[in-house]
């Protein structure tokens, strides 16, 4: 095979790739949790943050929530829809002690899950991941460098004439 033929089975592959995975990047986990627990109400809040787009709220959501304190499910609730396109609050009557861990696990319809915990303290507290990528972010960043990268080699291969 010619190199020049070679160049252009490697471009057709690439873009076969980036097109293929395009579905699977549709689907993501939720890209941050933040937990709030009240000892007095005895209520859970959870913060979702999972960008749909309004186009898509019927077709991609949070289909699960599942709740354990110190690692016993203590409840899972099923979703067929999610209430915003991007962030959303659910609130739960959980009953956990001081000291608690209460651990929290979201699930998208098409592909990942997020988990977060929080230990019960009588002082208000949450949690959350201010400084996390979102793992969309990150595929979009590795393919935008990789099809630069690939454009960087082709110029210089067409300015010296081997393609």
């Amino acid at each position: 095979m010619h190199r020049k033929s070679f160049y252009y089975v490697g471009i057709l592959f690439f873009i076969g790739c980036v097109v293929l995975t395009s579905n699977v990047v549709k689907g993501h986990a939720p890209s941050d949790i933040t937990l709030s627990y009240n000892t007095t109400t005895q209520e859970l809040s959870v913060q979702i943050t999972h960008n749909v787009g309004t186009d898509s709220l019927d077709a991609h959501f949070m289909d699960s929530v599942v709740i354990k304190v110190d690692g016993s499910t203590v409840s899972t609730i099923l979703y067929t829809s999610q209430p915003d396109p991007v962030t959303f609050t659910y609130k739960y009557t959980i009953v956990a002690d001081e000291g608690a861990t209460i651990q929290v696990t979201a699930t998208c319809n098409f592909v990942g899950s997020l988990t977060k915990s929080l230990t019960v303290s009588s002082e208000p507290s949450s949690s959350s991941d201010a400084n996390a990528i979102s793992g969309y972010l990150g595929i979009w960043v590795i393919v935008g460098f990789s099809i630069s990268s690939m454009l960087i080699i082709i110029y210089k291969k067409v300015k010296k004439g081997s393609i």
